[in-house]
């Protein structure tokens, strides 16, 4: 029985919020209703904490005004607080950390040395009840100017087809303020341009880096003032390694002596390097031209000329030279010429071997000038081979084919091939047969 009333009092319930839902939703706007107008005329306190609550300095004028300073960085000095403030409820959301100011006060500071100060904190909104933490320690020193000199260097190397002119400083030293400590560590202001990262001209300013006398950094947050700087002016240029065109210069070069020819010619320097503010117009720009002509009618000994060039307005070189060394090398031609089985002089041959020769002749090819060969005869010409210590053997034996020139010829203009390097033979011992 008991069982039964139990599954009936939910089930009458269900049916009873399905035929009276109006009422009871109703029933609960008004209750929330009534429950925001009771907090709102009784409009109770509630504590709020404020982090990150950054406090200022009060009295810092008055202290440098008799040459007193805080020492160190602002932000480690000075690190963001926690603030508890006593809010009533309609004002507890939007208190936040801009509402907020806390302050030290240097005023009662009397001269260098270590202070822990009180900080002290108001909010526009609220009542503040708590300050975390509520005490910092200071340095003071002697207040310090110096002036140190600027640095500027370069590190790396510019890309391919640019180099760097002349680095223009505004103003080869700064002046520095704050602690005597600080202050009077610094030797110098440096500031260093990556070239690596250079596409071109530089006109602007950079913040410098101060440096002690270890090439340590020192934090520009340490000194009073904005941060140093100055302003440079770097040019970059495009360059390109150019050749003088020789060949322009020369006149009548058909009409060189029939046995001779020009084998080549350079100047010196070979190339230089050429500049232009304008990348297009170096990149059209193909060769240098010379001034003046070398006329090489009937010519058959080398030419040496010094001869100046010229280079429009848009272009300059990288060294300060205005002319160069033109060198054309004039040789005679060069001709080929064979003597067929030229027989070779054997020398060392055992008298108890018998020796069977394969090859005993060898073509001879020269090669020099027209009028060299035109003087060498057959008969110039010697070849030699020796076969001594060579001992009786089954398979086929080979010696080095020596030659030598009459003693008139210039062997250094002459170039000389055979048809065989080595001569072929067979030798076998007398006793054997």
């Amino acid at each position: 029985m008991n069982k039964k009333n139990d599954k009936k009092v939910p089930y009458a319930f269900l049916q009873y919020v399905k035929r009276n839902w109006f009422v009871i939703c109703l029933c609960i706007v008004a209750a929330v209703v009534m429950w925001g107008l009771i907090l709102k005329n009784e409009n109770p306190d509630r504590v709020k904490t404020i982090t990150n609550v950054q406090p200022v300095f009060q009295g810092e004028a008055d202290l440098l005004s008799r040459q007193l300073v805080v020492v160190g960085d602002r932000k480690e000095v000075l690190p963001p607080l926690s603030v508890k403030v006593t809010t009533d409820l309609l004002n507890y959301a939007k208190l936040d950390e801009k509402d907020i100011t806390a302050s030290v006060d240097l005023r009662k500071i009397g001269g260098t040395g270590e202070y822990e100060l009180s900080i002290s904190a108001t909010s526009s909104i609220g009542t503040v009840m708590k300050v975390i933490p509520d005490t910092i320690t200071v340095t003071v020193d002697k207040f310090n100017s110096k002036t140190v000199p600027v640095e500027i260097t370069t590190s790396k190397s510019m890309r391919k087809g640019l180099e760097k002119g002349e680095i223009e400083v505004s103003k080869d030293s700064i002046t520095i303020e704050g602690a005597y400590s600080i202050i009077n560590s610094i030797v110098k202001a440096y500031y260093d341009v990556d070239l690596s990262n250079v596409k071109e001209s530089l006109n602007e300013s950079v913040s410098l880096t101060l440096l002690d006398a270890d090439n340590n950094a020192v934090s520009t947050n340490e000194i009073y003032g904005e941060v140093p700087s100055v302003k440079i002016n770097m040019p970059v240029y495009s360059y390109k390694e150019l050749e003088f065109d020789i060949k322009g210069c020369f006149v009548n070069d058909d009409l060189l002596n029939q046995n001779y020819e020009i084998v080549s010619y350079y100047t010196v320097p070979e190339n230089v390097k050429v500049l232009s503010s304008d990348k297009e117009s170096l990149d059209d720009l193909k060769d240098i031209k010379l001034k003046g002509k070398i006329d090489l009618t009937g010519a058959k000994s080398n030419i040496t000329r010094k001869m100046e060039f010229s280079l429009s307005d848009d272009f300059w070189l990288e060294e300060d030279i205005k002319s160069v060394e033109v060198h054309v090398i004039i040789n005679e031609k060069q001709v080929e010429k064979t003597f067929a089985q030229v027989p070779i002089i054997i020398s060392g041959e055992n008298k108890d071997y018998e020796y069977s020769y394969i090859v005993r002749s060898v073509d001879v090819t020269i090669k020099c000038g027209i009028s060299l060969a035109n003087e060498i005869e057959r008969d110039d010409i010697k070849l030699f081979a020796s076969v001594k210590d060579i001992e009786p053997s089954n398979e086929e034996c080979y010696a080095p084919i020596k030659y030598e020139l009459s003693g008139n010829i210039d062997k250094t203009e002459v170039f000389v091939s055979l048809s065989y390097e080595k001569i072929k033979f067979l030798v076998i011992s007398k006793a054997d047969n």
